[in-house]
């Protein structure tokens, strides 16, 4: 049997760093996110999966590693598909650390590679990363277009 690490703890260990900053932490409860989530997901209509689950299994160190998550949204088209990242804090966009984008994208870099992964057809994925700041729950959305082979050198 594998070890198993999720997508968000494995770009957390890898891609952290620069120091603790008082002014990111969020008062933004695990409840909230969730509503938030649900409702954005409601949203994009019949075509759009939601919460949709990855995993590869991977070699590390002559062991077994299973590595999965879930991504907030997925929509495919012919030979391409779209990945959505929500991610909701107390936070304004314009104040987020270049380190917390890093690990923002990160994780949706990931997500593609294992949706490429499963899906040999595609040839590009739109990653978009939905921020939404509460308590007013304004959105930015923000968009980045990546290709297979970038994908599996980022991972």
């Amino acid at each position: 049997m594998p070890s198993r690490i999720g997508v968000r703890e494995l770009v957390s260990f890898i891609l952290r760093s620069g120091d603790l900053n008082r002014q990111q932490t969020s008062m933004n409860t695990a409840q909230a996110g969730t509503r938030i989530h649900q409702r954005l997901q409601r949203k994009q209509g019949k075509a759009y999966h939601a919460e949709y689950a990855l995993s590869t299994t991977i070699q590390l160190a002559d062991q077994p590693l299973l590595v999965h998550g879930r991504a907030d949204g997925v929509v495919f088209a012919a030979k391409h598909a779209q990945i959505d990242e929500i991610k909701t804090s107390d936070v304004e966009f314009s104040e987020l650390t270049e380190n917390q984008l890093q690990l923002y994208w990160g994780q949706v870099k990931i997500y593609a590679h294992l949706l490429f992964a499963e899906n040999p057809e595609l040839s590009s994925i739109t990653m978009r990363l939905i921020y939404v700041q509460t308590p007013e729950e304004t959105s930015k959305i923000t968009t980045k277009t990546i290709d297979r082979q970038s994908a599996a050198a980022f991972f």
